[in-house]
């Protein structure tokens, strides 16, 4: 946000007539001095592992004290573990998913995401750092699977109703 201010400074000698007068504007810029905020500290998000690429998966919300009409930026710095599994929006802070989710290979993801309120980041800069973690929800998609051979004798004949064999699987 700037700020001006106008003013006429008149000089003139005493018991004189001459005299002159200049216009002074002083202009007062303000300062970057807070990193961007976040309008939601939750950051954890539920997602069930039949999600599909292009779903939204999360928006990270911000905004700069020093002035709310400021654009924000977002770039997600980090993904544990290391995937190409998600990406954001520069300027909106959304969060998509760009692959399939698997439960039996991660139940969870740890997206690091930085927030700066100019671009490019240099001096001046501010930028706040959060974590958004992912929980991968289990859903029933895997087919069962017997690993042991069960081999049973039985006496051909036996009536006799008994047990045969108890397995767990």
């Amino acid at each position: 946000t700037t700020t001006a201010y106008t003013g006429v400074l008149m000089v003139s000698e005493p018991n004189s007539t001459f005299s002159f007068q200049i216009t002074i504007s002083i202009l007062v810029e303000s300062i970057n001095k807070f990193p961007p905020v976040l309008y939601n500290d939750t950051n954890t998000v539920y997602l069930y592992e039949n999600a599909t690429a292009g779903d939204l998966v999360h928006t990270l919300s911000a905004y700069d004290p020093d002035d709310l009409s400021t654009q924000l930026f977002y770039n997600i710095t980090a993904i544990q573990p290391n995937q190409d599994i998600f990406t954001i929006s520069y300027t909106s802070g959304d969060i998509y998913l760009t692959n399939k989710l698997d439960y039996e290979l991660h139940t969870s993801y740890s997206l690091y995401v930085t927030v700066s309120d100019a671009i490019p980041s240099g001096a001046g800069t501010q930028s706040l750092h959060t974590l958004i973690t992912v929980h991968v929800l289990d859903i029933n998609d895997n087919v069962p699977v017997c690993p042991h051979v069960l081999t049973l004798h039985v006496t051909p004949g036996n009536t006799s109703r008994q047990l045969v064999s108890v397995m767990n699987v």
